[in-house]
């Protein structure tokens, strides 16, 4: 998913809020909603040429165990336990949209970060499924054995350093 305004474009990166920040992306004038799905920015200037001029490209980013349990949680290996499924990941979560996006915005740190990068005040509202998945987590740290989360800083080294996540 993509959203061109004239002062930003977000491009939506899987399981970090995407769907609930578009949603009050679009509350904002001048807001327009280019793709239904996750999106290059390559395809937002093919759809909108004056894209190419807008300074501030973000993406939401969320911290790497969180969002491997959503991962796990939502996938399509759900019923899988998470320690055998958390071996057969192999790649960060910004496998092919990482490049594209000159800032980024933290799932724990919605709002604030999203006013301070575009100046503009906006209210994320969560499915009450999801509102507080990810938001603490106390609750998820209990699934990893230590030596899942020196996996996990190993394989997601480059996240944790770029967004200074801390384990």
């Amino acid at each position: 998913m993509a959203i061109y305004h004239p002062d930003f474009i977000f491009l939506a990166n899987p399981l970090t809020a995407s769907r609930a920040i578009a949603k009050a992306l679009l509350t904002l004038p001048d807001s327009i909603e280019l793709h239904p799905h996750h999106a290059r920015l390559k395809r937002v200037i093919q759809r909108i040429p004056k894209a190419a001029d807008v300074e501030i490209v973000f993406q939401s980013v969320r911290h790497p165990l969180d969002w491997l349990v959503s991962r796990h949680m939502y996938g399509p290996n759900s019923g899988v336990n998470f320690n055998v499924w958390l071996r057969r990941q192999i790649g960060p979560m910004f496998h092919k949209f990482v490049g594209d996006a000159n800032a980024y915005v933290r799932f724990e740190s919605l709002e604030l970060d999203i006013y301070a990068l575009t100046q503009h005040e906006v209210t994320i509202e969560f499915d009450p499924e999801h509102a507080t998945l990810g938001r603490t987590r106390g609750v998820y740290s209990t699934l990893y054995t230590a030596d899942d989360i020196k996996w996990v800083r190993e394989v997601f080294g480059k996240e944790f350093e770029k967004f200074g996540y801390t384990i």
